[in-house]
């Protein structure tokens, strides 16, 4: 991409200043955009800075950041410039004040205490030092900051009624409101849930406006001044570290800004969060357009018919009339919804997780504002009675997303002939038109795609040739289609298409759920992928290979689509083919022309699979189907030994440690691979950890199981394969032979198939040399997808397992026939329903969904478990018990398999009480009151397990060589380091209570690297924090590191506490390896942790 002279030799001069490489296609693509004069100030800030890592990504960065600002300016009104019509006296308060200030509503409970977040800034430690000297008083003790934590002042502003004069609210408003976003959201959040009347003036938020952000921060922490100094600098050391991952991840992290209702009608704001994934929706109008709302579970009365009107919900109805300011910026919503049920198997190196989310995406709109509302209920099939896990403040069950319409004003101005009125249909047309939706439901359902955290193919669309192809049609005997309903035929195509290799060869490899942890390489590496077929063939030459599947949604001229492609060859450049059953929401003709978003959004791609794990579902089914216990108990007994060796054999401890210990900068995997021996207090503390966590999965049945994995399936593209047949693609191309495919959730005895896997030579010419899938044939009367737990091939994983002993003892069963629901949809059809009822019929069915979800998939799902538990424990003398519970089962199964698309169709589903029982089983752990020991195959595997729990206490104790080096320590430096570690203790403490679950890996990475810079440094300017980075002599290093082991591990053993030694490791870790290694006579070797995820995963 050119630039002006003046940008591209400033560009040069400042790579080569920094010994940079030039900055990547993506960094010139945003200094193009912001223009030259504000590239050259790009440019010329990052000369000034002393360090960087990565040029390019400083570069996107900062041309953001002043994108930001220019989009902030331009679209952003002040009170000044608002006509008297358009703002009343008390919108304006609203500037800073939640609506239940404004009227006078009762309240609907108490306010739950805020959050407690902070935002990411970066300064220097010596400043630090002088602000905590100057503005924190000495006096200041851990009770009063017991009084006073974080989460008191990180909420949002609530001006009360009749404390402040009214002139002086209207000047205090006008200043806040004229306040950018990210100031404004700061004051808001620091201001907690009090009167900002008396924390703040309008003279001082109009001098403090022309600070910048960092200088801004320090003095809203003066003036709301409630923060010990503990509190204040692991605030500092979080943002610090925050800060230099936005910079470093630019391509790749995202933030997030929040918002908490309460049932009194108040807010408050939480965040910045920092997120590796985010939506389209994010993506496209920016992270500060877009607010995620949490409406609390407080006191909520019934809303069934009859008791409580929906529409006069106090609480919600402020909100959606009165909407949400900050400064500037106007969110707000009123009345629409939608909700989607999803299900996922997700694979990973503990087992299979079947992942289900309820979606409910909210829209609404009143003076020009967009609101998209997410609902999100995710489930595990859990045994019941289990304590359910602390969910994350971020991803709560109820959340939705309010999105400013200014972030629309371009998308408005090009189709002003089309969207004359601006409306909150004209804004939901900017990605898809989403009116041609068939119900209420299908209509909230459909447009919840737009919230999929997804990774953004780079190819422009209106360059790619989207090409409509026919489905394949389920056939007869005769040759004749077979129909599902009057007007609905079966195919076997069901969400499966074709993508040309150039486009595929431009997706990141490895990516999961919106992620993809290579993006940034991938990007830099097809970044200016070549167009000719010369070029081209260079790049298979270096065995880059496309992945063979892509799940995605796409966004294209008005429509929504979904997905899989698979790869095709034989495609032109620049293809990609769908079918009709891939197209969710079609185009309205009456909008041709009409500006749309055209996008290609990569949810996963065929990943190379890991060792799977059975679950309860499917030891049921394999033992229903004639597989013996001693099948699963001999696997489990090997499970339980591998599992115990973990404590006492390096390579099986190693092997956990590296799949398990990634978040934590493999330090347990480096501490084994340096020589330490296993019983090493801490060392043996994390393994005892990880051995308790493998025991509680294999409890739950989790057994590992060789010869089997999960790959991504769809149909055979060349027809070869017929009924009973399937080809599947692994690392060293197809595999032959007797397979078993059975797809999570599936609970039918059916739902299990045995196909025998063979050769298709054709496929070779579609598909190369790409990876990791199974082909399903297009040939019969059914789809085999759909005869295995309804599935279909818009990115379901099955299960497939080459196990010669199941295959021998396996009898399967015939398949589930998905009969027609008779249960009758009372979601009202969108086409005709006038707009306004339209968003009242929407919100009526947010509020249904979001106060009385229904549980009838999880009781289903729980009723299931109890019956097959007792029809695999009785006899062949049982003959009339065994016909009597299989019915229920069968009742259960059709109940279970419509609640998984009941959302989306409008169906309300329901258990009847004569299919619940009385009593669970004990591996359901459900309470003594209403429990039953079982003798079936599952509770065998619990009780086996669970003999298994107890582990030796863990004592603390000093490495010899270790504890005879620490003599030589001077007395100055291991005073300097107990106290540092005393200091540690109190701002790690308060770094845990200030972060939020979700965040607290982040926090204290920031409070260890704080350390490591006092261990590795030489003064508050060095960034070192790592030994390979220090200037300081290895000898001070040394006497350093062993005064910090010693300070650590002398409180862990007055303790008795494994755990206090962390400490050590993580802040001189490095250090006291390298001297280890030493004394044992050994030289360190390099080795990438992805080569030992290959090795030994």
């Amino acid at each position: 991409m050119s630039l002006p002279a003046a940008v591209e030799n400033l560009l040069e001069i400042t790579a080569c200043e920094k010994s940079a490489p030039p900055a990547d296609s993506i960094a010139r693509k945003f200094l193009a955009e912001i223009g030259e004069e504000q590239s050259i100030d790009v440019l010329n800030t990052i000369r000034h800075l002393r360090v960087i890592r990565n040029f390019s990504a400083y570069i996107v960065y900062l041309a953001k950041m002043k994108k930001t600002n220019t989009m902030n300016n331009n679209n952003c009104l002040s009170p000044a410039r608002v006509s008297p019509n358009s703002v009343t006296t008390s919108h304006r308060s609203d500037a800073f004040a939640s609506p239940s200030s404004v009227t006078s509503t009762p309240p609907l409970g108490e306010a739950s205490p805020p959050n407690k977040r902070r935002r990411t800034l970066n300064f220097p430690d010596d400043v630090v030092k002088s602000f905590l000297d100057e503005f924190v008083p000495a006096s200041t003790t851990s009770e009063a900051m017991a009084d006073t934590q974080i989460n008191q002042f990180i909420g949002s502003a609530t001006a009360s009624e009749g404390k402040a004069d009214m002139g002086m609210v209207d000047s205090l408003t006008d200043a806040f409101a004229e306040l950018e976003f990210r100031k404004a959201f700061l004051i808001l959040s620091y201001s907690g849930r009090e009167e900002l009347e008396s924390l703040i003036t309008a003279e001082k938020i109009r001098r403090l406006s022309r600070l910048d952000m960092n200088s801004f921060e320090f003095h809203i922490w003066n003036d709301f001044g409630r923060i010990t100094k503990e509190i204040l600098l692991c605030i500092y050391l979080f943002m610090s570290f925050i800060l230099e991952q936005l910079l470093y991840w630019e391509s790749g992290r995202y933030l997030t800004y929040h918002c908490h209702v309460y049932g009194d009608g108040s807010y408050s704001f939480k965040g910045p969060f920092l997120n590796k994934t985010t939506t389209l929706l994010q993506k496209e109008i920016g992270d500060e357009n877009v607010l995620v709302v949490k409406f609390l579970e407080e006191q909520t009365e019934s809303i069934e018919s009859g008791s409580w009107s929906v529409m006069s919900c106090p609480a919600f109805n402020k909100i959606a009339h009165e909407g949400i300011y900050v400064g500037r910026k106007h969110f707000q919503f009123f009345g629409e919804f939608f909700y989607i049920f999803k299900f996922r198997p997700k694979p990973n190196s503990h087992g299979i997780k079947v992942q289900f989310r309820l979606i409910i995406v909210f829209f609404m709109i009143l003076s020009g504002l967009l609101v998209l509302c997410q609902c999100m209920y995710c489930s595990v099939f859990k045994d019941g009675g289990k304590a359910e896990k602390k969910k994350n403040p971020a991803s709560s069950p109820v959340k939705c997303y309010f999105v400013n319409k200014e972030a629309f004003a371009s998308f408005f101005d090009d189709g002003s002939r089309f969207f004359p009125r601006k409306t909150i249909q004209d804004a939901r047309s900017m990605f898809m038109h989403i009116h041609r939706a068939s119900s209420v439901a299908n209509y909230m359902a459909r447009f919840s795609l737009i919230l999929s955290k997804t990774v953004t193919l780079d190819v422009n669309l209106d360059d790619v040739h989207v090409q409509d192809i026919d489905d394949v049609p389920c056939l007869d005997e005769k040759g004749e289609p077979v129909f599902m309903d009057v007007d609905k035929p079966h195919i076997h195509t069901d969400g499966t298409g074709f993508i040309s290799e150039d486009l595929a060869l431009k997706c990141p490899l490895n990516c999961f759920m919106g992620f993809a942890p290579d993006e940034n390489n991938i990007k830099r590496l097809l970044g200016a992928i070549p167009q000719t077929d010369s070029e081209m063939s260079k790049l298979i030459h270096r065995n880059l290979e496309p992945p063979l599947l892509i799940q995605f949604r796409m966004f294209h001229q008005g429509r929504a689509i979904k997905g899989t492609v698979l790869l095709n060859r034989k495609l032109p450049p620049k293809t990609i083919q769908v079918r009709p059953s891939m197209i969710k929401i079609k185009a309205d003709d009456k909008l041709a022309g009409a500006p749309t978003l055209n996008r290609f959004e990569i949810v996963c791609t065929s990943n190379k699979p890991k060792r799977p794990r059975l679950s309860k579902n499917l030891i049921s089914l394999l033992h229903y189907g004639g597989v013996p216990k001693e099948f699963f108990l001999e696997r489990l007994e090997d499970a339980l030994k591998d599992v115990q060796s973990i404590l006492y054999k390096k390579r099986a401890a190693l092997k956990v440690a590296i799949s398990r210990d990634a978040d934590e900068d493999f330090t347990v995997a480096r501490m084994i691979l340096s020589g330490l021996p296993l019983d090493e207090p801490f060392l043996q503390h994390r393994l005892s950890e990880i051995v308790k966590e493998e025991r509680k999965n294999l409890k739950a049945g989790k057994i590992p199981i060789s010869n089997s994995f999960y790959v991504m399936g769809t149909a055979d593209p060349t027809e070869t394969l017929n009924c009973g047949e399937v080809c599947v693609i692994l690392e060293h191309g197809q595999i032959s032979g007797p397979v078993l495919v059975y797809r999570n959730p599936g609970i039918h005895p059916g739902d299990i198939h045995v196909v025998n896997a063979i050769y298709v030579k054709a496929l070779e010419e579609i598909v190369g040399n790409s990876k990791y899938g199974i082909f399903f044939p297009s040939k019969g009367p059914r789809s085999m997808a759909d005869e295995i737990a309804g599935g279909d091939y818009d990115g379901d994983m099955y299960w497939v397992s080459r196990d010669p002993e199941l295959l021998a003892k396996f009898k399967p069963s015939p398949a589930w026939e998905n009969c027609p629901s008779s249960l009758i949809s009372s979601s009202k059809k969108v086409d005709g329903l006038p707009e306004e009822a339209l968003e009242r019929e929407l919100f009526r069915l947010y509020l249904r969904s979001r106060f009385q979800p229904s549980k009838a998939m999880g009781v289903a799902a729980d009723c299931w478990h109890v019956y097959m538990d007792r029809l695999l424990t009785l006899g062949d003398e049982n003959s009339g018990e065994k016909e009597c519970v299989m019915k229920k089962i069968l009742k259960l199964i059709d109940k279970y398999y419509d609640a998984l698309d009941a959302p989306k169709k409008g169906i309300k589903i329901e258990v009847p009480p004569h299919l619940m029982p009385g009593k669970f089983p004990h591996h359901m752990e459900r309470g003594e009151h209403c429990t039953y020991h079982s003798n079936s195959i599952l509770g065998e595997i619990y009780d086996k397990a669970d003999k298994y729990n107890n582990l030796d206490e863990v004592k603390v104790w000093k490495l010899p060589y270790f504890e005879e080096q620490i003599e030589q320590i001077p007395a100055a430096c291991r005073q300097a380091w107990q106290a540092l570690y005393e200091e540690y203790r109190g701002i790690m403490g308060a770094a845990m209570n200030a972060a939020g679950q979700e965040s607290k890996n982040e926090a204290a990475t920031a409070v260890y690297r704080f350390y490591k810079k006092k261990l590795y440094g030489i003064g508050p300017d060095d960034e070192a924090d790592e030994l390979d980075k220090s200037r300081k002599s290895w000898q001070d290093i040394r006497l350093d590191a062993l005064a910090v082991y010693d300070a650590a591990y002398e409180y862990a053993a007055r303790f008795e506490d494994p755990q206090k030694c962390n400490f050590a490791w993580k802040v001189a870790g490095s250090a006291l390896l390298k001297m280890f290694m030493e004394e044992q006579g050994e030289k360190p070797i390099c080795c990438a942790p992805s080569v030992l995820r290959e090795v030994f995963c």
